[in-house]
């Protein structure tokens, strides 16, 4: 994995400086920079997500673990984390409304996603009743 946390701190130190100067003036352009910053940030730690992703399922492969769980494990993650950046986003621009509402819907898209496994857990409890 080659995640340089420093490049991506100073990128950030960076853009806040920037940020901060350009909102005395122009809040709204201020508010594009950050999301240029946390789109670069994102980019910045995509390739590493991705090696990590891999890493995983060779593990769960070696395990004999179900690529199944696997994959709804890495989705749920992956919505819980993009849910708390947009959110974050939302809070940073004023707008709490809109981030509440966009962590409702990051939860109920996670409960649809766990349907199956919660279906199947019954399931087997009937079984051994």
């Amino acid at each position: 994995m080659n995640l340089d946390i420093f490049k991506i701190l100073s990128f950030s130190l960076v853009s806040l400086f920037l940020i901060l100067i350009v909102e005395k003036n122009n809040k709204e352009v201020g508010i594009v920079l950050a999301l240029i910053a946390t789109i670069g940030i994102f980019f910045a730690v995509f390739s590493s997500i991705k090696e990590i992703i891999n890493i995983l399922k060779k593990l769960a492969d070696g395990a004999g673990v179900n690529g199944v769980y696997l994959n709804l494990i890495l989705k749920v993650t992956g919505i819980a984390y993009l849910v708390e950046i947009v959110k974050n986003t939302c809070k940073d621009v004023g707008n709490t409304a809109l981030a509440s509402k966009v962590e409702f819907a990051g939860k109920v898209s996670i409960a649809v996603l766990t349907i199956p496994i919660v279906t199947n857990v019954i399931s087997l409890m009937e079984g051994l009743v």
